[in-house]
């Protein structure tokens, strides 16, 4: 019975090791932490490094940006559809597909 408990405690100590959210981060008004997290997932390099340039480093970049637009915009109260982010959001819109694309496919199995 307790072997059934081992991949919840794996998870859980995963869980741990896991970095803040960036929007989170961003909310509590900690955009350079926000900066560095989106840094360590995304594999760019960090600004002030020498060779701080390339494409990760634009992406990471642009992607902070749209978190700090979409907080500004739900602090003057104006809601973020899904239509917005399904629209203007390539990596939500990857996510959703595979997301749900797996769900359909466990489904029909």
């Amino acid at each position: 019975m307790a072997a059934g408990a081992l991949p919840a405690l794996a998870q859980m100590v995963g869980f741990l090791s896991l970095p803040l959210s960036p929007t989170w981060l961003v909310v509590q008004d900690r955009p350079d932490d926000a900066k560095r997290v989106l840094y360590q997932i995304r594999g760019g390099v960090p600004p002030g490094d020498a060779s701080a340039t390339g494409r990760k480093n634009d992406v990471v970049e642009t992607e902070l940006q749209e978190i700090r637009d979409e907080h500004e915009l739900a602090k003057k109260g104006h809601g973020v559809t899904l239509w917005h982010m399904w629209r203007h959001m390539a990596g939500l819109r990857r996510a959703m597909i595979l997301g749900c694309g797996l769900w359909a496919a466990s489904q029909l199995a």
